[in-house]
C-alpha cells in the first residue's frame, strides 16, 4: 500500500509533479466540495503550492512545468489514496514541501543556466531573484481561513450552549455568553498561595464530572494522593475536612459507594508530577502518546510555574522566566485547539477545555480584587487565555471570604462574586449584604443544613434568617 508520504513525494518528483499539476482544478473541485469524502486539506494545500510555483516559474522564468503525460495515472494514484483514507502529519508535509522547493530550485537553475549560458550577469540576476520561500509556505499552520460561503455550517452544532460545561458558581455561567465554559478555551484561575485555587479546581472538576465529562487533573508540585482523596471527599459529601482526615478510608469508601457520586468519580483522573520535572510541551506530548488526549475532554494543570523549561538563556533568570511562561501558554493554547483527524475546516477542533492554575504577582497577594495585569511572570498569559478568574483575599479570623472576579472573558462579560469558602470547603456565592455580615461574624459559617455544629459555628440559613428578621423589624419601626 502506498503511503501518503510516498504519494506526496511522487507528486514532488521533477518528472511526476507536473502531471498532477495539470489536474489541479479538477482535484480541488472534487475534494473540497465533496462532503461525502473525508477531505485531507493538506493535500489540497500541497496542490495549491504546486499551482503557485507554476505561475511563478512561468511568469518570472518562462519555465513551462506542464505536460499531459501520465496525468491519468497520477489521478488514479490520488483517488486510490483517498479511498484508503490515509493521513499526513505536519512533520511529513514539512519535509516533502522542502523536497518540492529543492526540486524546483534545481529546475530553475538548470533552465536559467541554459537560457543565459552566454550572459553570466543575467544568469546571476535571475538566480538571485528566485526564492522558494516567496511562493511556498513551508508550514500549513499559518493560513486557516476560507470564504464564509464555504464554511460547512451543517456540520456545526445548532446551539452553542449545547457545547458548554457549567461552572459550579452561578455567576460564572451568568457572565459567559453561552451560559458556561465554551470548548477550545484556556481558562486561568489565579490567587495567592493557600487561598483555594486547587480547592476551586477540584470543585469544578466534580461539577464537570457530574455533567458526564471526563476530567484529567495534573497536580504539579506539592499535591499528594492524600490531599486529593480527603478534599474530593469533603467537597462531594459535604463533610468537614478535619473529620474526613481522621477517618479518611471509611469516608472514601462511602464516596465510592455513594449513588450520587460513584459514576462521576470514575470520570476523574489525577496525575502527580514533581515540580520542574518536565516542560509543558514535553508533558503534553507524553499525554498524547499515552492516549489521554482522546479519553479525556477537560484538563487541569495545577500549577503553571511548576512546569520545567525546555530552553537555556545563559543564566538570565528573568528572561528564562518570561520565555518559559510564553512557551507554556503557547503549548496549552495549541493543545486546546487541536484539529480533528477528519477536520473539514481549519477550526474544526477536538472538543476540549483547558484550565490552568497560576499565582498573581506578590504585590497583589493581599488584595481583595486582583486585576488582569496581576497575572505573574509572562504577559503572554494575558494575551493567550480566554478567561481569567481571580480569587481575591478577604479572609477573617472565623471565615474564608473571597472575591472571585472574571477580569478577562473573550466569550462574555466581566463581573465578580462575593464568595464564602465554608467549613466544608465549598465555594458558595453570597450577597453583598450577607458578605458584610459574615465578615463581621464571630462564628464560623457553613452551608450544610444538617451539619453537627459547635458553639463557635452556625449555618448560613440561620444567619440569613437573623438578618431578614432584623430587616423586617427595622422596617416596622420606621413605619410606626
Amino acid at each position: 500500500m502506498i503511503t501518503e508520504l510516498e504519494l506526496i513525494t511522487y507528486l514532488f518528483n521533477k518528472k511526476l509533479y507536473p502531471y498532477a499539476k495539470s489536474n489541479i482544478h479538477y482535484l480541488q473541485g472534487k475534494y473540497q466540495n465533496d462532503q461525502s469524502k473525508q477531505v485531507n486539506a493538506k493535500l489540497i494545500y500541497i496542490l495549491d503550492n504546486i499551482e503557485r510555483i507554476e505561475k511563478y516559474t512561468k511568469t518570472e522564468f518562462d519555465l513551462d512545468c506542464r505536460t499531459l503525460q501520465v496525468s491519468d495515472d497520477v489521478l488514479k494514484l490520488i483517488d486510490d489514496f483517498y479511498e484508503k483514507g490515509q493521513k499526513l502529519s505536519d512533520e511529513e508535509i514539512s519535509k516533502t514541501t522542502n523536497v518540492l522547493c529543492d526540486l524546483i530550485s534545481q529546475e530553475v537553475l538548470n533552465t536559467v543556466a541554459k537560457e543565459n549560458s552566454d550572459n553570466p550577469s543575467e544568469f546571476i540576476r535571475k538566480v538571485q531573484k528566485f526564492n522558494p520561500d516567496n511562493i511556498v509556505s513551508i508550514s500549513t499552520e499559518y493560513h486557516h481561513g476560507s470564504t464564509l460561503a464555504t464554511i460547512p455550517y451543517q456540520e456545526l452544532k445548532d446551539k452553542v450552549e449545547d457545547t458548554v460545561i457549567k461552572s459550579s458558581l452561578p455567576f460564572v455561567n451568568k457572565h459567559m455568553g453561552a451560559g458556561g465554559y465554551l470548548p477550545n478555551t484556556v481558562n486561568m484561575i489565579t490567587g495567592k498561595p493557600g487561598l483555594g485555587k486547587t480547592l476551586f479546581g477540584m470543585q469544578e472538576t466534580l461539577a464537570f464530572a457530574k455533567q458526564g465529562k471526563k476530567v484529567y487533573y495534573a497536580a504539579i508540585g506539592d499535591i499528594s494522593e492524600m490531599h486529593v482523596i480527603t478534599r474530593i471527599t469533603s467537597l462531594a459529601l459535604g463533610i468537614p475536612l478535619n473529620q474526613v482526615i481522621l477517618n479518611w478510608k471509611w469516608f472514601w469508601k462511602s464516596l465510592l459507594q455513594n449513588e450520587e457520586w460513584s459514576e462521576a468519580i470514575k470520570n476523574i483522573y489525577f496525575d502527580y508530577l514533581k515540580p520542574d520535572s518536565v516542560s509543558c510541551n514535553k508533558y503534553l506530548a507524553d499525554l498524547k502518546a499515552n492516549g489521554f488526549d482522546k479519553e479525556y475532554q477537560v484538563f487541569f494543570f495545577d500549577y503553571d510555574a511548576n512546569f520545567g523549561d525546555d530552553s537555556v538563556f545563559g543564566g538570565d533568570e528573568l528572561m528564562q522566566m518570561y520565555k518559559k511562561g510564553g512557551d507554556t501558554y503557547n503549548a496549552l493554547k495549541n493543545f486546546s485547539t487541536e484539529l480533528k483527524p477528519d477536520a473539514l475546516t481549519k477550526t474544526d477542533y477536538v472538543e476540549r477545555w483547558v484550565f490552568v492554575m497560576a499565582q498573581p504577582k506578590p504585590a497583589y497577594w493581599n488584595d481583595e480584587y486582583i486585576p488582569l495585569e496581576g497575572a505573574s511572570e509572562s504577559s503572554k498569559k494575558q494575551h493567550i487565555i480566554d478567561t481569567m478568574l481571580t480569587i481575591g483575599d478577604c479572609r477573617t479570623n472565623y471565615n474564608n471570604l473571597v472575591n472571585i472576579a472574571l477580569v478577562k472573558n473573550r466569550n462574555g462579560t466581566l463581573g465578580h462574586s462575593y464568595t464564602l469558602i465554608d467549613r466544608d470547603l465549598r465555594f458558595q456565592e453570597v450577597s453583598e449584604d450577607m458578605y458584610a455580615i459574615i465578615k463581621g461574624s464571630a462564628k464560623q459559617i457553613t452551608f450544610n443544613k444538617s451539619a453537627a455544629l459547635t458553639d463557635g459555628q452556625m449555618t448560613f440559613d440561620s444567619i440569613r434568617q437573623q438578618y431578614e428578621n432584623n430587616l423586617a423589624s427595622n422596617t416596622e419601626t420606621k413605619s410606626e
